[in-house]
């Protein structure tokens, strides 16, 4: 590190790095270290998609509607008051963010959420506890 004329210190070529910030960055194992901790592009599209996904309340209804129960869009439309198009929407992106599947039963398409999508709402039931 070394010092600019604002008497803030250049850490690894980025000007004015408080030394505070400095010492954290150190701390944490240097630029490198958590350069190399960052996701591959693809896991972080993968994410993009997750959190979009998640960040419509009605997807968000869904899901937990999904947590109760595995449901076909019919059921889905009653207890959301929604059109089935409005709630096959929102589905396909649930689905193609990973987070929801479907599969077929008798003449029905059911969907029940994935792994991850379990794996979310329990982290999302876990933070509304610990907020309580």
């Amino acid at each position: 590190m070394s010092e600019n004329m604002c008497g803030s210190e250049t850490f690894d070529g980025i000007p004015e790095v408080p030394d505070e910030v400095g010492g954290m960055v150190e701390r944490a194992g240097g630029i490198d270290k958590i350069v190399r901790g960052l996701p591959s592009e693809d896991v972080l599209t993968e994410k993009c998609q997750i959190f979009a996904a998640l960040s419509s309340s009605v997807r968000l209804r869904i899901m937990y509607i999904l947590a109760g129960a595995d449901l076909c869009p019919s059921a889905i439309k009653v207890l959301t008051g929604m059109s089935e198009s409005r709630i096959s929407y929102h589905l396909d992106i649930l689905e193609g963010a990973g987070l929801v599947k479907h599969g077929p039963w008798r003449r029905w398409r059911i969907y029940s959420l994935t792994e991850e999508g379990r794996a979310f709402m329990y982290a999302s039931e876990r933070s509304d506890a610990n907020a309580i």
